[in-house]
């Protein structure tokens, strides 16, 4: 009962941040299905969106900046031009959704599934894809300044004219398809991904 009525209260003060932006305290909802709210343009600073469902839903322009976003699922969600910075979205399910453009500098993506996911044009500057699911994500254009690779999954993924590959930090990566490993390390992972950037569009 108690933690029902502090979930109850978690989504009233989510709802009245989203009603009257410019509270930034902190504020934590844990494991509530948030499918078919809007966060377009929604200013969530100091929001905590922890083991959340926003399947579906549309963040587009959104900012979950330095939030805690671990565990949540972003599956087929719209999040372009989404502002990402230093937040944490470890282990959570990106898969299919739309990055396009978004601003995830630092942002942390360890273990994360972002399959078919379209992070064409993102800022991902030292962002964390260490362990990631990349499997056929689109890249295409992507700053992957000092990103760190090691241990991505990138079968099927289009890194073209993907930008600064040749500083990103991979010590290895599994270019095979599910089911079947094919580990590159060191410089066969390095030509690897800088063979998928110089690809033709």
């Amino acid at each position: 009962m108690i933690e029902d009525t502090k979930a109850v209260a978690s989504l009233e003060a989510l709802r009245a941040r989203l009603d009257h932006p410019g509270d930034e305290s902190e504020l934590v909802v844990e494991d509530q299905d948030l499918r078919g709210w809007s966060f377009a343009g929604a200013d969530l600073a100091g929001v905590n969106l922890i083991g959340c469902d926003l399947s579906g839903c549309d963040l587009s322009a959104a900012d979950l900046a330095y939030g805690h976003h671990a565990l949540s699922r972003f599956c087929s969600a719209n999040l372009t031009g989404a502002q990402l910075l230093k937040a944490n979205f470890t282990e959570a399910d990106f898969s299919d959704a739309v990055l396009l453009d978004a601003k995830a500098l630092r942002a942390d993506f360890r273990d994360a599934r972002l399959r078919r996911a379209d992070l064409s044009g993102a800022e991902l500057t030292r962002t964390s894809l260490v362990d990631a699911d990349l499997r056929f994500a689109r890249m295409i254009g992507a700053n992957l300044h000092n990103a760190w690779l090691t241990g991505a999954k990138l079968h099927g993924a289009d890194l073209a004219t993907a930008r600064e590959v040749q500083t990103a930090d991979a010590d290895w990566i599994d270019v095979g398809p599910e089911g079947r490993e094919e580990i590159l390390r060191g410089e066969a992972a390095r030509a690897w991904l800088l063979r998928a950037a110089a690809a033709d569009r």
